[in-house]
């Protein structure tokens, strides 16, 4: 890349604190949806992350995305970038599938072990939770088959 698109890219960077091991570089224009920074090159509107990863480190590898380490979306320090596979990135994020995935325990507090997990179209389940469901269900059941009906009474399943 030429020297002076390397200009251009950091003209609008500004260093902050935000928290990480070293300063975010902030750059606060040119923002798009989603709070990422985005950068002209040669006529193109490209993110300016992927910009700034691609100046210091070469092409981004196929098949792999920028995860931003430090979580500052506009933060282009390619320090705070690590190319991943969507699948971590997303899992790394805070979306619901990454909150289900990082869960260790059901919400009755069992442990999801490979003893006490099975899995059907709706995702991981507890074993324990899922037996202890069905000794209620069923015991419901024969409570409601052992009472006497009257006479024109029907039977509720």
């Amino acid at each position: 890349m030429s020297f002076d698109l390397i200009l251009e890219s950091i003209r609008h960077i500004k260093q902050e604190d935000r928290g990480y091991r070293t300063v975010c570089w902030i750059r606060s224009t040119g923002i798009c949806k989603g709070d990422y920074s985005q950068v002209r090159v040669h006529g193109i509107l490209r993110m300016a992350h992927c910009v700034a990863w691609e100046l210091v480190n070469g092409p981004i590898p196929a098949k792999l995305q920028l995860d931003h380490l430090c979580r500052v979306r506009n933060c282009v320090n390619p320090e705070h970038l690590e190319p991943i596979t969507q699948r971590i990135n997303i899992l790394r994020g805070e979306s619901f599938a990454a909150k289900k995935a990082a869960q260790t325990h059901c919400i009755h507090g069992h442990e999801f072990t490979p003893e006490n997990l099975y899995l059907d179209r709706r995702g991981r389940k507890c074993k324990t939770c899922a037996k202890a469901h069905s000794r209620a269900s069923n015991q419901r059941r024969r409570q409601l088959r052992s009472q006497p009906r009257s006479v024109g009474q029907t039977r509720q399943c």
